[in-house]
């Protein structure tokens, strides 16, 4: 038995990293006139490619699991494999940023200080939970970002629990399970938000946020049950509960606008909304045109690198700042707009070269490792 590999979730995960690009490179920029920082605001709402990227796994490594779970040795398999997977690149990160980096000319180690003193939380993927007990995005220096790694710890946490659960569990009880928890999730959130106005909180913390890789879950649980004649039908209902999903969600865009909206009921509607967009997709014809959009070699090739991109994109940012890259171009172009769009465009190069280099690297190697842990029936 193995992994389906789904040609147009590649694309999604293409779009959702460019999102999130978008959302760290124009995020800060304003002060240009209403059209302009209009479009800014436009752009940085990439953040939302975070809740693609949780809609996507949450979809895919449900199916994985749910197609090897009769196989022997379900567990060793499906953990080494997330370990070959994510460990490499993220333990090599952590190590650059905390002994490399710190010791580079542009680098003031005093603002490393306080991470190295908290570095168990992120060798550990507790990433959200300091910047929860902080308060506040703490996970940063005069030339290094490191606030983007609570996403994976979500993940990581996510990974531990849900194998065994399906595990234990038949379908029918994981639908149950799904559909409870996404609700407990829910109102956990809304409570909290409204109780407490901790909106940082709110958005990383995993019993807060887990509820959108379960709705991905959802997902691959009705594709797994389902004839590929009824989940084309399900497609056909997507599309008008994506429009629907899009509108409820609107006013949680801006969370400077949307006051408690965002952190709370705009984070379940926003996945919501994901997942029937992944069903549409998924369930298209191969040769409609949202399949064949999805499956072009441009957002394939983002999709394949869309890790290390996540990684590495927002450190590059701030280290490329930091070496006077923006004010360079800045001055060059006698233009604070036209410095910024070129910084954050050589910005996005150097991450795709330093992406690129990391994946043929490092990354692919213990990739190449994965062959030994390919699920088997179990004989049973």
């Amino acid at each position: 038995m193995t992994e389906t590999r789904i040609t147009p979730i590649d694309g999604l995960r293409g779009l959702a990293i460019l999102l999130v690009i978008l959302h760290h490179s124009f995020d800060p920029v304003y002060g240009y006139g209403r059209l302009l920082d209009g479009i800014f605001a436009g752009l940085s709402l990439g953040w939302v490619g975070v809740d693609l990227f949780f809609a996507i796994s949450g979809f895919l490594i449900t199916g994985i699991l749910l197609e090897t779970k009769q196989s022997a040795q379900y567990f060793l398999n499906f953990y080494a494999r997330r370990f070959l997977r994510i460990f490499p690149l993220y333990y090599l990160f952590c190590f650059l940023a905390l002994y490399v980096v710190p010791c580079l000319p542009y680098a003031d180690p005093l603002t490393f200080e306080p991470i190295k003193e908290q570095q168990a939380w992120l060798w550990l993927y507790g990433a959200n939970i300091l910047i929860s007990l902080k308060h506040s995005w703490v996970l940063a220096t005069n030339c290094l970002e490191l606030n983007h790694l609570w996403s994976l710890a979500v993940e990581e946490h996510f990974y531990l629990i849900w194998p065994l659960v399906i595990w234990l569990c038949s379908p029918r009880q994981l639908k149950v399970i799904c559909l409870v928890a996404i609700s407990i999730v829910f109102a956990a959130r809304v409570t909290y938000v409204f109780s407490s106005h901790d909106f940082i909180s709110a958005y990383i913390m995993t019993p807060l946020r887990i509820d959108a890789l379960l709705i991905g879950s959802g997902v691959a649980l009705l594709r797994s049950e389902m004839s590929p004649g009824k989940f084309r039908a399900l497609g056909h209902i997507a599309l008008p509960s994506m429009f629907v999903l899009l509108m409820a969600s609107f006013r949680f865009f801006d969370w400077r606008l949307s006051g408690t909206f965002a952190p709370s009921v705009g984070l379940t509607l926003l996945p919501l909304f994901f997942a029937a967009s992944i069903v549409y997709v998924v369930s298209s014809s191969d040769m409609s045109l949202v399949k064949r959009a999805f499956s072009t070699p441009i957002l394939s090739f983002f999709g394949k690198y869309s890790y290390g991109l996540y990684i590495y994109h927002f450190p590059v940012l701030k280290m490329l700042g930091a070496i006077g890259i923006a004010s360079y171009f800045i001055n060059a172009t006698h233009s604070r707009l036209g410095g910024i769009m070129a910084f954050n465009f050589v910005a996005f190069i150097v991450a795709i070269l330093v992406a690129m280099l990391s994946w043929h690297a490092w990354e692919k190697h213990f990739l190449k490792l994965k062959v030994y842990f390919v699920a088997k029936a179990s004989g049973k």
